[in-house]
């Protein structure tokens, strides 16, 4: 995890440059010009390092402790969008050697205790958890949570949900609390503050993500509910999930649409040859699946979609060809995410055909998304020729630890433009060893996504020691857990 920093260079500043002599105070500071705090990690923030990045986003607002005037509220002024931000306020204040600092503002009630919010509204920056700094002589300065969060992602989100509660058990997680000399809140009363809603508008965002803050501890029968405004239940589902400070936990993802999968073609043998379906396809959208099963008979093996139009029909162009390396006699699922103009041209398409070569095709099936939990998201250029991705936060072998046999690793990525010759393996990050049938490899065109159904050879070596990368000419843009 990189570290987080703020600076509020203006306030001290403006403190140096004009000390309020009508009120006799003097402004002390050992900080020339800024006053620097950090957020330390990867130990203290999370043990999946390297997977969650937290940003200063417009509005936010500190909390310092000054000497006569008490708590002085500070405002983002400069940093929105980067992991370091310039906080400024107007008037001249004492910041001591020793101070406190909380996130956000409102949270402050004194120095002993705060106050948690029971509403979040949701935010592209993400986390907003509380936390609390110390400005530490001069030295090393540290921010920290003073709870664990929790990280859902849902899918299918319908256009009328409003809102994401979260519902403990006869145990307070909003509200005034006590902290402790680490800085981690306490429970003052438990028996109100059980309930933690993030308002959003759904839009044309039918996925999420959601950092739900609470204090550290375990939360048996707790409930996350999707609502619409008026508290209608969408999707609710219970769970007992263990919460540390200073850590991010990631609960399963969740669907609020289960869709039928259309099945375009089953048959236990397999085929080799050409397949043609009519208007099979009319209503995909962006983030459908085309999901296949096959074995591979021979080397270099592929499949390709060719479509038409209605204005050339039978006249066929070629959508998307996947390569996929696998020992022969494996059976492999893979499947393709369609991007918005693949799935345009296939909603208006009155005929697709896959044609396989040297892998024989048991099953080719549409879904709509699933639920998905993201782990990984950026962009990682392997370039021309064989490049390493290596993630610290990949490498740890506890972040793997609730995979197992049949769960699925989403690999999204985009081609670069040499197309001669793409690789992709996932490797072990122990040695760098290959792990068996977890690659894809030459001339890969139209993919943005490929699922790997995990094994048990699989999943046991990545649970071993997690995964590290190598490839060429792939952009890699995000990894997601799926079932």
């Amino acid at each position: 995890m990189k570290k987080v920093f703020l600076t509020a260079a203006a306030v001290v500043l403006a403190a140096l440059a004009s000390c309020n002599k009508e009120n006799n105070i003097e402004p002390v500071s050992s900080y020339e010009t800024s006053l620097v705090l950090g957020l330390d990690t990867p130990g203290t923030k999370t043990d999946l390092s390297g997977t969650v990045k937290l940003l200063w986003a417009e509005g936010d607002k500190i909390s310092v402790a000054t000497g006569e005037s008490g708590f002085v509220t500070f405002s983002l002024t400069d940093g929105a969008g980067t992991a370091s931000g310039t906080f400024s306020v107007a008037g001249t204040y004492t910041i001591g050697s020793s101070a406190q600092v909380y996130y956000p503002a409102s949270i402050c009630v004194d120095w002993d205790k705060v106050n948690l919010p029971a509403e979040y509204d949701w935010s592209e920056a993400g986390i907003n958890a509380p936390m609390l700094g110390w400005i530490n002589n001069g030295e090393y300065n540290n921010l920290s949570l003073m709870c664990g969060v929790i990280k859902l992602d849902i899918a299918n989100i319908p256009d009328d949900a409003a809102k994401l509660v979260f519902t403990a058990a006869g145990q307070q997680v909003s509200g005034e609390f006590t902290k402790d000399s680490g800085g981690a809140v306490n429970t003052v009363s438990s028996e109100s503050g059980n309930t933690i809603t993030i308002n959003f508008t759904a839009g044309e965002r039918p996925a999420r993500t959601f950092f739900i803050p609470v204090p550290a501890g375990t939360y048996a029968g707790c409930t996350i509910a999707l609502q619409k405004a008026d508290g209608t239940d969408i999707l609710k589902k219970r769970a007992n999930i263990t919460v540390a400070k200073d850590k991010i936990v990631y609960a399963p993802a969740l669907s609020a649409s289960s869709v039928a999968s259309q099945t375009l073609f089953s048959n236990s043998e397999g085929t080799s040859e050409w397949k043609q379906f009519d208007n099979p396809l009319s209503g995909v959208k962006a983030g459908y699946h085309i999901k296949f099963v096959y074995t591979v008979t021979d080397s270099y093996p592929s499949v390709t979609i060719n479509h038409d139009t209605p204005e050339n029909q039978w006249n066929w162009t070629e959508l998307c060809k996947v390569m996929p390396s696998s020992d022969n006699g494996t059976s492999t699922e893979f499947d393709i995410v369609l991007s918005e103009s693949q799935a345009e041209l296939l909603s208006n398409a009155p005929h697709i055909a896959i044609a396989p070569n040297k892998v024989r095709i048991t099953s080719v099936a549409v879904e709509a998304p699933g639920a998905e939990t993201v782990i990984w998201t950026g962009s990682v250029d392997l370039g021309n020729y064989t490049t390493n991705f290596d993630e610290d936060g990949l490498k740890t072998a506890s972040f793997w630890s609730n995979i197992s046999e049949g769960t699925k690793l989403n690999v999204y990525l985009s081609e670069n433009t040499d197309l001669t010759y793409c690789q992709l393996y996932i490797k072990s990050a122990s040695g760098w060893g290959n792990i068996a049938g977890l690659s894809l490899e030459t001339g890969l065109t139209g993919l943005t996504h490929h699922s790997f159904t995990l094994t048990k050879t699989q999943a046991d070596a990545i649970k071993a020691a997690g995964i590290v990368m190598q490839g060429c000419n792939y952009t890699i843009t995000k990894l997601t857990l799926s079932k």
